[in-house]
């Protein structure tokens, strides 16, 4: 099994980056390569359009507004891989605490 993580810090509080990353809709604003995002199911579902024309559908399997993460599925895409998984989590520093 192949893992991969990414640690941004950001300098704002961390309701206001949860605004954002929390959004399970939300990757076309941080992400540059998804020009669309479609939620389905009830929001369960995300249906994202790349740049390069691909389409990548993920499902959430997890949400935790406390603390502030959510986990999600691949299901379909250009990617051959069908097991695909990942999570996102804020963690709030105490740099960033107060802005």
């Amino acid at each position: 099994m192949i893992e991969a993580s990414s640690d941004v810090d950001v300098a704002v509080s961390a309701d206001k980056a949860w605004s954002l990353l929390g959004g399970f809709d939300n990757l076309l604003f941080w992400i540059p390569m998804i020009t669309k995002s479609f939620l389905e199911d009830g929001g369960r579902v995300r249906r994202l359009a790349a740049k390069d024309g691909s389409v990548i559908v993920e499902r959430l399997a997890s949400f935790d507004q406390r603390k502030r993460t959510y986990t999600y599925a691949y299901i379909e895409g250009p990617d051959p891989s069908k097991t695909i998984s990942g999570r996102s989590q804020l963690h709030p520093s105490p740099l960033n605490a107060v802005v």
